[in-house]
């Protein structure tokens, strides 16, 4: 089992970012490419490092990937702008090459690693970050609330990540199970006392459950990329009718 769960996408994106702060200051600038725009540009950050040809394109969720891998610290100061800087385990996961070995032997398994079972790697990883967050969610909830709560949470999780391994998910189910998991964060919130004297515990499970929705959405993203939806076959009825 992998310590680092990342794709071979996000794994060559933190390798990019440790290249340029190799060559620059030791933090870099996060800027929104287009803020008042909406679609996929206006989640595009630019990752400036402090000189000329030093800047990389990025989105906001890789971001929220990597703070919550614990590979950058990251914070957005506005809605468009925000620095960070690399932590001292990217730096590890990137010179120890992610923990894989670098023998003839897995060079020449590396090498055969392509398509399909490249595929199946990143699934995994995905799966893995999913399972990672899931269980500390629970213990959380369990400090929070009760073990009963963070035993329901644990089985919706556990249901979600059935639903995902199949070829053709239930959306229903997966909607269903989102609700509740997420409407657990309510909870916490009991009233002013409560929220006094577990301020900074219900703080984190607030991060944590924002990170918890991104593995949920690279995740899905991944499925519906990966595995389809069967396109149905031509009514042979409509067929005849022509």
């Amino acid at each position: 089992m992998s310590q680092y769960n990342l794709t071979q996408r996000e794994r060559q994106l933190l390798i990019q970012l440790l290249n340029l702060s190799k060559h620059s200051k030791d933090h870099f600038e996060a800027r929104l490419v287009e803020a008042a725009f909406s679609g996929p540009r206006s989640e595009l950050a630019r990752l400036d490092f402090g000189g000329a040809g030093l800047s990389m394109e990025i989105t906001k969720r890789d971001l929220r990937v990597f703070k919550d891998e614990g590979l950058i610290h990251f914070h957005w100061h506005r809605p468009d702008q925000g620095t960070g800087r690399l932590s001292t385990l990217a730096f590890e996961a990137v010179s120890s090459n992610f923990h894989m070995a670098e023998s003839a032997e897995a060079a020449a398994l590396a090498v055969a690693v392509a398509g399909q079972r490249l595929v199946i790697a990143d699934g995994e990883a995905i799966k893995l970050r999913f399972e990672k967050i899931t269980a500390e969610l629970v213990t959380l909830t369990r400090e929070l609330i009760d073990a009963d709560e963070a035993l329901s949470a644990k089985h919706e999780a556990l249901s979600i990540a059935e639903e995902l391994k199949k070829d053709v998910p239930d959306e229903t189910i997966i909607t269903r199970k989102t609700k509740g998991f997420v409407s657990r964060l309510s909870l916490t919130f009991s009233g002013t006392a409560d929220l006094a004297s577990k301020g900074d515990m219900i703080g984190e499970f607030g991060e944590r459950l924002a990170a918890w929705l991104v593995a949920l959405s690279v995740w899905t993203e991944w499925h519906a990329v990966h595995h389809p939806l069967p396109i149905p076959a031509p009514d042979p009825r409509t067929s005849m009718q022509r």
